[in-house]
């Protein structure tokens, strides 16, 4: 199993000048406010993990004739915990978005603020941010398209994905149109936006990836 992320230790709070104070307080909020992301996100996974343990479980009872006894059918069944998982994607994306927002927010205080010359790395948010990106370089997109998918629809002719397809839960040649939304191939989720078929892995490598960018963030703005 993963680790938690660690909760930051914000040395800086106590400075004697007070503009610095105020600085390190507005800094220790944004912080915390990335660890609670990644702890979010940590506990997200486990939802994934849960929602497709239980559809194999399902499926498996299927195949062994082993239903008797439940309380819903195995369709039923197969649809609460097909839901968990896009509930976990959805919640996935919201905390990239979120962490994001708090980055932005870092690298605009670091833009004015003097506390980062007791940094151990002056320039830790646009790194983090660039550390970020490469991590997750479809998240905005993804998002975009997860938050406006009833506009995705509505609009289908400007978001249609036209490509052939030769893997996946689908496959299709091209020329032929598709909207796919709150899709898994395995445990990649899958949407379209603007012509793009949009993947992102709800897997704990993901976590590890944005623990990698805390803790970076964390290290970054240690003491020289």
């Amino acid at each position: 199993m993963q680790r938690k992320p660690d909760i930051p230790n914000i040395y800086f709070l106590n400075k004697s000048s007070d503009d610095e104070v105020v600085e390190a307080r507005v800094l220790s909020s944004i912080v915390l406010r990335m660890h609670k992301e990644v702890s979010m996100f940590y506990s997200i996974m486990h939802l994934a993990d849960l929602s497709f343990a239980q559809m194999a479980s399902v499926h498996r009872d299927l195949l062994s004739g082993h239903e008797s006894g439940q309380a819903h059918s195995p369709i039923e069944r197969i649809g609460v915990f097909g839901d968990w998982g896009i509930v976990a994607a959805h919640g996935v994306i919201d905390r990239l978005y979120q962490f994001a927002e708090c980055l932005d927010e870092a690298m605009e205080w670091s833009d004015r603020a003097s506390l980062t010359k007791r940094f151990h790395s002056s320039d830790v948010f646009p790194k983090a941010n660039e550390l970020f990106n490469r991590n997750f370089p479809k998240w905005e997109q993804t998002r975009h398209a997860v938050a406006h998918s009833a506009e995705i629809i509505r609009k289908a002719d400007k978001n249609y994905h036209k490509a052939p397809l030769t893997k996946g839960p689908i496959s299709k040649e091209k020329g032929s149109s598709i909207i796919m939304q709150n899709s898994y191939d395995g445990r990649t989720f899958i949407t379209t936006r603007r012509g793009e078929l949009l993947r992102l892995d709800i897997t704990w490598d993901s976590y590890v990836k944005i623990l990698e960018v805390y803790e970076f963030v964390i290290k970054g703005v240690g003491g020289k």
